[in-house]
């Protein structure tokens, strides 16, 4: 084996772990997501029947997810939370009385939902209208109430 060769297979896996590491800290900053969790931290991510995985969510606009999202609907409110293989996105838990003014809206073929988070809105948050579908009948009432 050549030098380089041995110098490739030391020194580019940590390479490539710290930039795969800082773009995913990066994106959770720029994106909004750091924010959420550190406003709204989750003590505990949901494993329950509420609990939908592989969706896609869009944060204010800027920051789309695209299939790696876990959605849960809790008693205590919409918990959010991604693989551990994202660094820098902690589990988010928004209480249900911070989520108002939802409506729809499509992208091309898709249905979504937009909620608003925070009084005064602090952010708002699209996920597709077939995961808030299946949030628990009184939960979807008092939200599409507000």
């Amino acid at each position: 084996m050549e030098p380089y060769q041995i110098f490739l297979l030391i020194v580019l896996p940590p390479f490539v772990m710290g930039i795969l590491y800082g773009t995913s800290h990066l994106i959770a900053r720029i994106g909004g997501w750091a924010e959420l969790a550190q406003t709204y931290p989750c003590p505990e991510p949901a494993l329950q029947k509420n609990f939908s995985a592989w969706n896609s969510v869009q944060i204010s606009g800027f920051a789309r997810y695209h299939s790696v999202v876990r959605i849960a609907a809790t008693k205590a409110g919409l918990q959010l939370s991604m693989p551990i293989i994202f660094p820098g996105h902690k589990p988010i838990e928004i209480p249900w009385n911070e989520i108002h003014n939802i409506r729809g809206f499509n992208v091309l073929w898709k249905e979504w939902c937009r909620l608003d988070v925070g009084n005064p809105k602090f952010a708002d948050l699209a996920i597709p209208t077939n995961v808030f579908e299946k949030f628990p009948v009184p939960i979807r009432e008092r939200l599409n109430q507000q």
